[in-house]
């Protein structure tokens, strides 16, 4: 299923850091290995297809543009969700 007007775009993950035993930064770029583009607060939703059907989850962005760093999110690993458990094992 897809909303009329929703605009997604594919992102790669281009490394990812062990923070902690239950964390991990993931660092973004569009999928064509070209820099995210973003603002500082910003976030971003993933869709996850499981079982047909779409799940979104969102991440707030761990990194600064004002440093000029590559986007990325920082991940904990969650008892009980789905996809924290997924990213992090």
């Amino acid at each position: 299923m897809s909303l009329a007007g929703t605009f997604y775009k594919k992102v790669r993950i281009s490394a990812i850091r062990q923070e902690t035993a239950n964390v991990k930064t993931f660092v973004l770029e569009q999928a064509d290995g070209q820099p995210l583009q973003y603002a500082a607060g910003q976030f971003i939703t993933f869709v996850f297809k499981l079982a047909a059907k779409e799940e979104r989850r969102s991440y707030s962005l761990s990194s600064s543009p004002a440093l000029n760093e590559p986007a990325a999110i920082t991940v904990k690993r969650v008892v009980n969700g789905i996809y924290s458990r997924h990213l992090i094992d």
